[in-house]
């Protein structure tokens, strides 16, 4: 399969090779709204019900991806550890352009870069990817092997054979990408690759963690559905965008293969919860429980995707992902093609929109992550990718970047995650708040013995451009007399917005909710 470099995770590749052959299902022309469906978004299921106690955090990574050559410096103010550089960073082509010749300037360039930035963990990818030996093909999986041992080995930190400058060691690997398009072979052609390649990573490396190769179920989870849709999903073949559900449970079968679950959430924050109770569960039926990690993390849902954003529905049209739906797709096209055309008379007010809506994003997905119990997850995106019909995967960069120009201009993204970093860092404990309205979504954080609250309100559904954001009056528990309380960046031109101030009665603190998310910390 052609790659391109640098390339997007799973559901952009297999739309870009694939999009124009797919068949697409034939529905109904949608009904056009100008309000939109408020289709119910509960609360996780019962697998992932929250706590009644803070439940201990082990520590979680949050990191940034994808680590692209010279963006370094402008993330370091956020004092994040963890980058996750683009896969094709260390695929087996570039290390080892011709069989016994290794050549390692392009992946020690980002590693020195992004450590000298304060970066001092980062996921590396193994990926056979640019080889001419095939990584399903028996015949090269000693090669495989030994580019697998001689990656680990440079970057481990143990002073033998170690990158001239290592400045902290590289534990933590991907095992191929994504079980999408981006493995083009079969489960058990990955399983008798990883019996080849697993035992040789941990020789190399003692203290390895291998990611099992990216398992991506979005199309299942999206939007939170009921279970017997769940079910219905999971048993409705989608070549076009995943593997079988099948061929998943066959690499779960193997958990002496792999270290850590890596997941990829590339839709709306909704499906975390029932991803994982999904995981957790497969684990479970198998007698083992791993770590799981977001290995990829778009901040929002790309709306539309896998062909054509139109209103029009039928072969080669796009499909829409929550919180857009087949009766709001046409809201969904508008605002894409807003936000894409300058001239369009909506353009400033999608990208507002978008820009926004990634924010929040951004912070519900990394909030319901450390929430989940998850080990860590890599949020992105640093800089947009100039890719069509991919709906907003493409325009959610954290920065304005134009590397050519020296131009690198922080987006609210940007801000608010810093925010985030700065208001949750080495929390020791975590719990959703149990018995509040439908719709609120509340943490609490326990960080140096002080509570941190964390919520939002989302009903369902998005309001559209022109539309007016809901919002819900609720009580919070908190302990205190009052409390500072501050909203992330969602506007251009923002860096810090202004918190205020707000008193408690009787042990709670009564807040309007919207679904921007807000942060309640000790008064200062």
């Amino acid at each position: 399969m052609a790659e391109r470099t640098p390339k997007p995770p799973g559901i952009a590749v297999v739309l870009l090779t694939l999009i124009l052959l797919a068949s697409l299902s034939c529905t109904p022309p949608p009904t056009r709204r100008t309000t939109p469906t408020q289709r119910s978004h509960p609360s996780p299921t019962s697998a992932a019900t929250p706590p009644a106690t803070p439940r201990p955090a082990a520590p979680f990574a949050l990191g940034i991806e994808y680590g692209s050559p010279g963006l370094a410096a402008l993330y370091a103010p956020l004092a994040i550890e963890w980058v996750k550089p683009w896969p094709a960073q260390a695929r087996w082509g570039d290390v080892e352009p011709k069989p016994g010749q290794f050549e390692w300037k392009k992946v020690d360039r980002t590693v020195q870069e992004y450590q000298k930035a304060g970066f001092r963990r980062m996921n590396l990818c193994l990926t056979g990817a640019g080889s001419s030996c095939t990584p399903a093909d028996p015949a090269c999986f000693d090669r495989y092997a030994e580019y697998a041992r001689r990656v680990v080995e440079r970057y481990d930190g143990d002073g033998q054979d170690d990158m001239p400058g290592l400045r902290d060691p590289i534990h933590l690997y991907c095992l191929e990408a994504e079980f999408t398009g981006y493995w083009p072979y079969s489960a058990e052609d990955y399983i008798h690759l990883a019996q080849a390649v697993y035992p040789v990573i941990h020789r190399a490396d003692p203290q390895a963690q291998v990611m099992l190769v990216a398992i991506l179920v979005g199309d299942v989870f999206d939007g939170n559905p009921p279970a017997e849709e769940v079910t219905r999903r999971l048993n409705t073949p989608q070549p076009h965008i995943r593997k079988s559900v099948a061929e998943i449970r066959t690499l779960l079968d193997h958990p002496e293969l792999f270290d850590v679950v890596d997941f990829h959430s590339l839709a709306d924050y909704s499906e975390i919860p029932p991803t994982v109770a999904w995981l957790r569960a497969e684990m479970a039926q198998r007698g083992y429980d791993k770590p799981i990690w977001i290995g990829d993390a778009f901040s929002m849902s790309p709306l539309m995707g896998f062909g054509l954003e139109t209103c029009e529905t039928g072969q080669g049209r796009a499909r829409t992902f929550y919180p857009a739906t087949e009766e709001t797709r046409c809201q969904a096209a508008e605002l894409i093609q807003a936000y894409r055309e300058k001239n369009h008379p909506k353009h400033g007010e999608a990208v507002a929109w978008v820009r926004a809506e990634a924010a929040r994003g951004l912070v519900k997905k990394v909030v319901v992550a450390a929430g989940e119990g998850l080990a860590g997850i890599n949020i992105g995106n640093m800089d947009d990718w100039n890719l069509p019909l991919t709906g907003l995967a493409a325009y959610q960069g954290m920065a304005d970047v134009f590397l050519a120009m020296g131009s690198r201009k922080p987006r609210p993204a940007y801000h608010s995650l810093g925010m985030l970093v700065q208001s949750i860092r080495g929390f020791s404990a975590i719990e959703r708040l149990a018995g509040l309205p439908e719709g609120v979504w509340a943490y609490r954080f326990t960080v140096r013995d002080h509570p941190v609250l964390v919520a939002w309100y989302d009903p369902g559904g998005i309001p559209w451009l022109g539309e007016p954001e809901p919002s819900l009056d609720v009580a919070l528990p908190w302990a205190q007399a009052s409390a500072q309380v501050t909203p992330i960046v969602t506007q251009e031109g923002q860096s810090s917005p202004q918190g205020q101030a707000a008193l408690a009665e009787g042990g709670h603190l009564g807040l309007r909710l919207g679904r921007t998310p807000v942060f309640v910390e000790t008064a200062p």
